[in-house]
This record gives C-alpha cells, structure tokens and sequence, in this order.
C-alpha cells in the first residue's frame, strides 16, 4: 500500500507540474496501451483510443480487463472484470508535444467468476453481471517524436485509480506529421503577425496622442478633453459624484453632491438640580448638493482647465441627527430621552483651488473656502412613548433643548476626476 501511495503521488505531481501544456490538433487519432492499477492494487490490461475533434476537444473508446480482481486466485475461485465504455476528454494548453487533459468515462462493468468466494461473487453472482460505471480522468500525454510516446493518468472511479501506456498517433504518417508542423507554424505565424499589429497600432496612438499634447501644451491647440467626472472626498461632508465641465475663456461649472453619515459620540455634561447629564451617541447623516462656478488664471488657448482658480458656489445641505441625552445621576431612576433633529443650510462659499492632471486622463481637485449662509432647525422629533419637549424641558431644563444649528464658516474639499470630452 504504501509503494501504491508513492505511485499515485507521483503521477500527480507530475500532471499538476504539466498545466498549462499542450494540446494536439483536430484529427488526431491516438491508440493508448498499457497498464493499470486498481486502488487495492489489482493489476489490469487498459487501452484507449481518442478520436480529435477540433483542438480543444477529443471523443474516444476504451476497455480495461481485470483478472484475478483484488486477489482472488487462491484455490477454485476466480474473479475477473472486462469494463468496455467512452469517454469524453477537454485539452489544454498550447504545447505541440505535451497534452494535459481532463474529462469523464462512461462504461460497463461485465464481472465473470466461478468457486465458492462468497463476498464480491455474492453481487456478481457466478454466471457475471454487466454494471454501469463511471470515471473522472485526468491524465498527461508527452509525444517524444510526435507519433509516439507515453501517458500517465489517474481517476476517481471505475475500473481503474491510476494507468500509463504508449501513446501512438494513427494520424502522424511522415506527411501528415509534416502537415500538422506547418499548420502550427502558420498558427504561430499568425499569432505573431497580430501581436506586431496590436503594437504598432497601439505605438502609433502613442505617438499620435504624444504630438497632441505637444502641440497642446504649447498653446497651438485646444484640448478637446472638457468634461471631467469626479468623486468627491470631502473633508468632515462625506463622499458623492461630481461633474465638471469647462465653458471658454477660464470659466467651468461644476455640479455635484455628498453624501455623509457618521456617529459622533458625545460626553459632555450639565448639572441640573442633583441630576447630572449626558449627551452620547448622535447619529448623524444627510445630503448636500452644490453648484460651482470656477475661474481658471492659466486659460491660454482654451486648454483644459487645470492649475490655481478662484469661484463661487452655492449648496443646500439637509441634515438629521439621533440624539440619546441622559440623567446619569445616582440619586434619580436613570432617564434617557431619544429625539430626532432635522435642520437646513442655504450657503454661500468663496473658494480657492488648484486642478492638476496626471495619468493622462485623470485629475486631482483641492479647494478651500470661507463660507456663510442660513442654517434652520426644522422639526425636533421624540421617539419615547409620551415623551414632549415639556417634560424634556421639566426633567433637564431649558439648556438642554435641541440648539438651532450652526453654520461652519470653513470647509476643505478634495476630488479625484477622469477627463473626456
């Protein structure tokens, strides 16, 4: 068993280390002969033949005889199998001369005994038994000359865990064998010839991309390229799209929106009677949408606006936030209140930036601004049952109630675009 072990090991090894070879040609014919084990050691006759129909893929016939199957030759009692089936392989690889492959066996098993062996004879009975079986096969065929060599494989089923034989190719007379070389020759070729094409042409795009913007960059064409898409990174406002496109003489627009939800735990307190409080874990999330109008100093030529600008926006920011605030005194039974504040911002914002290109079609936005606008508190929501501001402002006081909003006169933004036309 343990010989059996090293056999089956190897044989993997060396199919695994062949992935990626190898595979024949269309009309292939290959009449395999040889051996075979079964997985308790029993030795058989195995042949095989393996009709190509196209390169890819391969039908064929095969038959294996068992005698003496597992053993039983002492005495009266015989036991023998004759498996008789087809089988259905897949090539890989592109090797002339290694073949890996792979695929399943369908077959019969015609069993054959005679003496008093009570087991196996129990199921095929003395006068034999024909059973269907079948077979997963991987397998490795290396042709040394092109019309013979040998094949190694191994299985998961019947009739047989591991086979090797002499492989010969019915269809590699001396001009056939030289048929086949010419017509890999004139594949290579081919494969050759494209790969040059799809170089050249992608060296003369080069090329011709490279005069373009030289001739841009030196201020003798405009850039065609306006549009940019973007994704917004803003600094403390969440993430969202962005679109970017330039008008003439410096001027661009720019519309886009962020999205942003964060939690924004909170441990800050107030004394209150003999209560003392705390305002913890706010759920924060809303959407702002904007519109930009830039202006571009480095406009020459119309180019593509890049470089230091100046501008103006407009934004609309709504917000809503999930405030838990509770009395953590130990004199009181703790009480928490759970409330819902949603508010508005109308802003307007001077900014200052800087657009830079880089990978040919991309782009990286920074600006900075001071802004001021209106900000509104909407509506204050409590979620707890026969919760009211009332009795919020009894239990906490008046200075706990939920403030009017405040308008960040400061905001950073950072995008990250791809330029088009």
């Amino acid at each position: 068993m343990k010989n059996l072990k090293k056999i089956n090991i190897l044989l993997v090894s060396i199919i695994i280390s062949a992935c990626g070879f190898a595979q024949k040609n269309k009309g292939d014919n290959f009449l395999t002969v040889g051996g075979a084990l079964t997985w308790l050691g029993s030795p058989s006759f195995n042949a095989a033949y393996d009709y190509g129909l196209s390169k890819e893929f391969s039908l064929g016939a095969a038959a294996n005889y068992t005698e003496n199957f597992d053993g039983f030759s002492k005495g009266p009692n015989t036991l023998s199998r004759t498996n008789i089936g087809l089988r259905f392989l897949t090539h890989l690889g592109k090797n002339p001369n290694l073949d890996f492959y792979a695929g399943a066996r369908l077959s019969a098993s015609i069993w054959a005994g005679s003496g008093t062996v009570t087991d196996l004879l129990e199921i095929t009975r003395k006068g034999g038994e024909v059973i269907p079986t079948a077979q997963a096969v991987i397998g490795l065929r290396f042709m040394a000359f092109n019309w013979i060599g040998v094949s190694p494989e191994i299985a998961l089923g019947y009739p047989y865990t591991y086979s090797i034989g002499l492989s010969y190719n019915l269809a590699s007379t001396k001009k056939e064998r030289q048929e086949l070389k010419d017509i890999k020759k004139a594949e290579e070729l081919a494969e050759n010839a494209k790969r040059d094409e799809e170089r050249a042409k992608r060296a003369a795009e080069k090329e011709q991309d490279d005069a373009k913007n030289a001739k841009i960059e030196a201020g003798i064409i405009p850039n065609d390229k306006k549009s940019v898409v973007k994704l917004n990174l803003s600094i403390g406002s969440g993430i969202g799209p962005a679109y970017e496109r330039y008008l003439k003489k410096g001027f661009a627009v720019e519309i886009g929106s962020l999205f942003h939800s964060y939690n924004s735990p909170i441990q800050s307190a107030a004394s209150n009677s003999n209560a003392v409080f705390s305002e913890s874990d706010s759920l924060h999330k809303g959407i702002k949408v904007y519109g930009l109008v830039k202006y571009y100093f480095n406009n020459k030529h119309n180019r593509f606006p890049k470089g230091l600008y100046a501008g103006a926006s407009y934004s609309y920011i709504n917000s809503t936030d999930l405030i838990n605030v509770a009395d953590l005194a130990a004199v009181k039974n703790p009480v928490s209140f759970n409330y819902e504040k949603n508010t508005e911002q109308h802003l307007g914002t001077l900014i200052i930036g800087y657009q830079l290109s880089f990978a040919k079609h991309f782009t990286a936005d920074l600006f900075a601004g001071l802004q001021s606008g209106i900000a509104s508190l909407k509506s204050v929501k409590y979620l707890d049952a026969q919760a009211s501001e009332q009795k919020f402002i009894s239990y906490f006081g008046q200075h706990q109630t939920p403030l009017q909003p405040t308008v960040t006169p400061f905001m950073l933004k950072l995008s990250i675009g791809y330029i088009f036309k």
